[in-house]
C-alpha cells in the first residue's frame, strides 16, 4: 500500500487531536469526506496556519475542509 494513500473514512479523533496540538480551536463536523471546522476560540487562520489545517486534513483522510465564517460582531 502506497504510504501516501489516504485512510478510506476519515479519523475524525486524529484531526481534532491535531489541530488541539496546532492551538486551533474548533468544533468539528464530519460530512463524508467533508471536514467542517466551527471556531471556538479566538485562533485565526492565517494562510500558513490554513495550509498545515489542510495538510492535516488530507492526512486524516479528508478530501476537503470548510471553516464556518463567523459574525464578527
Amino acid at each position: 500500500m502506497n504510504s501516501d494513500a489516504r485512510p478510506t473514512t476519515p479519523d475524525a479523533h486524529a484531526f481534532t487531536a491535531a489541530l488541539a496540538e496546532l492551538g486551533v480551536e474548533a468544533q468539528l463536523e464530519v460530512r463524508g469526506a467533508l471536514a467542517l471546522l466551527v471556531p471556538t476560540g479566538g485562533v485565526h487562520l492565517n494562510p500558513v496556519l490554513r495550509r498545515r489545517v489542510e495538510e492535516l486534513a488530507r492526512i486524516a483522510g479528508f478530501s476537503h475542509v470548510a471553516v464556518e465564517l463567523l459574525d464578527p460582531s
